[in-house]
């Protein structure tokens, strides 16, 4: 696919989701179109980016859905936001994941509740990247969260009932940002075969250990990293079978 297909295709895209991005277009131009592309751009009546009026609504319901707490603490309207900007423009050229990208661009908006709940998106999704050797399951996250920021989370999940986006839509406030505590808590994030993200406490080194194995590794580098843990020779190896047998790490060939 040639330059001039693939740029197109993108900013047609984002031209459906962002009405200012079109006015943009339109306007004098836009970063990483020339010419030739803002011209054939401009020829589409423009009566067309807006045939359906709520495609980006629905998109926003769908990240409020997975990002409910975020969006208790950042407010439906920053959420909305996300489609004007770069961030989205990124998701589209190089086919991102739009709720994971999402999740990067409000972490610097939301804190650490935000990291929890990209991290349950993850899960959810069994991402891992490919390659051969050892590797944390799919579907397992191990985290590490500063002490009360899960305890926050599960509040205000509760308080958002069944249907959040009902919920949220009819808040006049925004949820405080969690304060985040002195030291932290270890937590390990597993897909149950519901397809359900269970949350749960873990030991520190059982999350530093599979935070370093969520890249594939080969045995001698896991065995490693158990030593530096704190694992005695002969003991790296009996954890890492245990892991092994448990599921929570799996090997590639």
């Amino acid at each position: 696919m040639s330059r001039n297909v693939a740029v197109l295709r993108h900013a047609m895209v984002r031209m459906l989701y962002d009405p200012g991005f079109v006015a943009q277009i339109h306007a004098g131009g836009a970063p990483g179109l020339d010419a030739e592309e803002l011209a054939l751009l401009r020829a589409i009546d423009r009566r067309a980016w807006s045939t359906d009026r709520y495609r980006r609504s629905r998109s926003v319901q769908a990240l409020i859905e997975e990002y409910p707490v975020t969006t208790a603490v950042l407010g439906i309207a920053a959420v909305d936001s996300f489609f004007s900007s770069d961030a989205f423009g990124r998701v589209l050229s190089r086919r991102g994941s739009l709720a994971l990208d999402f999740g990067s661009w409000a972490q610097a908006r939301g804190g650490s509740v935000v990291r929890l709940e990209r991290a349950i998106a993850v899960a959810r999704r069994e991402q891992r990247p490919a390659g051969p050797g050892l590797v944390t399951k799919p579907g397992v996250e191990p985290l590490f969260l500063p002490a009360g920021v899960l305890d926050f989370y599960v509040d205000e999940r509760k308080a958002l009932g069944h249907d959040p986006v009902a919920t949220l839509a009819r808040r006049r406030t925004r949820a405080p940002r969690p304060v985040d505590g002195e030291g932290q808590d270890a937590l390990l994030l597993e897909k149950d075969s519901a397809g359900q993200v269970q949350v749960g406490g873990a030991s520190a080194s059982l999350v530093t250990l599979l935070s370093f194995m969520t890249t594939p590794r080969t045995r001698a580098a896991t065995l490693a990293h158990a030593r530096r843990l704190g694992c005695a020779p002969g003991e790296d190896a009996e954890t890492v079978d245990e892991l092994l047998a448990e599921r929570l790490l799996i090997e590639r060939p």
